[in-house]
């Protein structure tokens, strides 16, 4: 079997310069078949953990194409964050400062509405409720469950993939929600909508009342209403999909960037300030909840 490494960089974060580095490290690995693949980690000293959410979604990609993918030389804080972050499996879990905080990476099937549901109670409810801000939680579901639903209805992605964490001190929630399938453009293109480039797309999607879906699953739901509650709650979201980054704030579209590499897929990054969620019924026992339940929520 072939062998070759990869050198990840010093920092990964939620900014431009990651992404177009997500998009190469995919075309890079795009290139591979029966390859043992080392990402050396050795000169990382920071990862944002919302990025789990798209980097694992190209190694996963990767791994279809027989290879083998393994983390080197993690260290430090990097090590301790993959531990406990369940990126890695290879070790076994211990205790951190981070564990009440982190939202755990997950690849989760497009079409597995109960392993979905597992995840958002156990992870997403469950870091929000410990942190004593159980009022906020059926808000935050609604708007990440769109999201997911979206990946089955408009991608041919079989899964998404899922990390973030939760500030205590100041409140903050942060999670991404990445697909490696159609671009948005190329789905709309698909569809018959085409647009000059990928930001006019990914901005279309965020208009009220447009869809390319025919199925009835959701209230009606998408993107504009993601965009909407992100900016009622003073969050931030960032769009990143083929060759275009948005960024929508509180103020209504605050960025559009052309990636010079092809992002794969989407990703979804929804930051937001729980104190400002509207206050709504305690879920202390989120066990009850279903996906149709948290899309019915009045």
């Amino acid at each position: 079997m072939k062998k070759t490494q990869i050198v990840i960089p010093v920092t990964l974060k939620n900014n431009l310069e990651t992404y177009e580095f997500l998009g190469m490290l995919n075309e890079k690995l795009s290139r591979y078949q029966n390859t043992n693949i080392a990402l050396d980690f050795s000169g990382t000293n920071w990862i944002d953990a919302n990025i789990c959410s798209p980097l694992g979604g190209i190694l996963e990609s990767a791994k279809n194409s027989g290879n083998s993918i393994f983390i080197r030389s993690a260290h430090g804080s990097v090590k301790k964050f993959f531990i406990n972050n369940s990126f890695v499996k290879l070790y076994q879990k211990n205790n951190s400062n981070y564990i009440n905080s982190n939202i755990k990476y997950k690849g989760i099937k497009a079409t597995d509405d109960k392993a979905y549901e597992k995840y958002l109670k156990s992870e997403v409810n469950g870091v929000m409720i410990s942190n004593g801000m159980e009022n906020s939680v059926a808000s935050l579901n609604k708007a990440i469950t769109e999201v997911f639903i979206n990946v089955n209805m408009h991608t041919d992605s079989t899964h998404a993939y899922f990390a973030g964490t939760y500030y205590n001190k100041t409140k903050v929630f942060v999670i991404s929600i990445s697909n490696i399938g159609l671009t948005i453009h190329e789905t709309l293109i698909k569809n018959g909508i085409h647009f000059e480039n990928d930001c006019d797309a990914i901005l279309w999607t965020t208009k009220k009342n447009t869809s390319t879906s025919t199925e009835v699953r959701t209230k009606g739901l998408g993107l504009y209403e993601l965009t909407e509650f992100a900016k009622g709650v003073g969050g931030i979201i960032h769009i990143i999909s083929g060759y275009g980054m948005v960024t929508i704030g509180s103020r209504g579209i605050l960025r559009k960037r052309v990636l010079e590499t092809k992002f794969p897929g989407t990703t979804f990054f929804v930051k937001c300030d729980t104190k400002k969620i509207p206050k709504e019924e305690s879920i202390k026992d989120n066990s009850i909840l279903t996906l149709q339940d948290i899309l019915n929520w009045e």
